[in-house]
């Protein structure tokens, strides 16, 4: 088990770096930054969601898991929905931290070309398998096992988990 949790650990080490940045720059403007899953909460209505296989950030308001509208970036999220928080966001940009790179398209942003009504919830199953497994991170407990962990082809590097 400890060979398996390590290799885990490892694997997910650099996509939940970028959460918790984006967790630490939201809760400084103001948000609640709760990472549950591929989503940081802004608060209970507006997220950012993380995509896993190719990083990309989708900023989104949701009224439920099926009424969801996509954003094309942060700005946009806050100027409509929270412009109680966007003044602290453009302090925050200007002071040109990593963790508002990440938000700020300095990371591969979301490819949205305009703000859309989303109803298909295809997101939410790789934030299900990322929250069974953040488990094993934050509190030490293995929810989901896969024998393909002990496979010898998988390099230290690999950032996909395929469960």
């Amino acid at each position: 088990m400890l060979y398996y949790s390590n290799v885990i650990r490892e694997l997910l080490k650099g996509y939940n770096g970028t959460l918790k940045s984006i967790s630490d720059y939201i809760k400084k403007i103001g948000g609640t930054g709760t990472i549950h899953g591929c989503i940081v909460d802004i608060d209970f209505l507006n997220h950012i969601y993380v995509n896993p296989e190719d990083g990309t950030i989708t900023p989104y308001f949701a009224l439920s898991t099926v009424d969801k509208y996509f954003f094309n970036n942060v700005t946009e999220l806050l100027l409509e929905k929270r412009p109680d928080l966007y003044d602290n966001y453009l302090n925050l940009l200007d002071s040109q931290s990593q963790e508002v790179l990440l938000l700020n398209g300095e990371i591969k942003g979301g490819s949205i070309a305009e703000t859309r009504y989303i109803s298909d919830t295809h997101m939410y199953n790789p934030s299900r398998i990322m929250k069974s497994l953040q488990y094993l991170t934050e509190v030490n407990v293995i929810r989901i096992w896969n024998d393909r962990i002990f496979e010898p082809h998988i390099p230290s590097n690999h950032t996909e988990i395929d469960i």
